[in-house]
């Protein structure tokens, strides 16, 4: 089972990348990922309201969380999650890129 910490860090970094995409994005699928920006901001707050009622303990929704975001982003268009992956991948490449240079920087 997954921490508050890390339920909160997965949802941010989904609401990242639904946010790059919804840059790109027009029309309905603008709609669609605002909606589910918002829906996970929303999440995120309830784990930090959780969190503090629960300090230390396991975050038990997460995977439930992740389910629902999950099927939220299947039921966007082709376009979006063509733009969503594209995304992510930029996203995966600064964080390796950020790691190249963090070791560079030691060496």
């Amino acid at each position: 089972m997954a921490t508050y910490r890390e339920a909160r860090e997965a949802i941010s970094n989904f609401i990242t990348v639904c946010e790059k995409a919804e840059d790109s994005a027009k029309g309905a699928e603008q709609t669609a990922l605002l909606q589910l920006i918002d829906d996970l901001r929303a999440e995120r707050m309830r784990i930090d309201a959780a969190e503090l009622k629960n300090s230390g303990k396991a975050y038990p929704g997460l995977t439930e969380e992740i389910r629902s975001a999950k099927k939220k982003l299947a039921d966007l268009s082709d376009g979006v999650k063509r733009i969503i992956n594209a995304a992510e991948v930029a996203t995966q490449l600064i964080g390796t890129l950020t790691r190249i240079v963090t070791v560079l920087a030691g060496i």
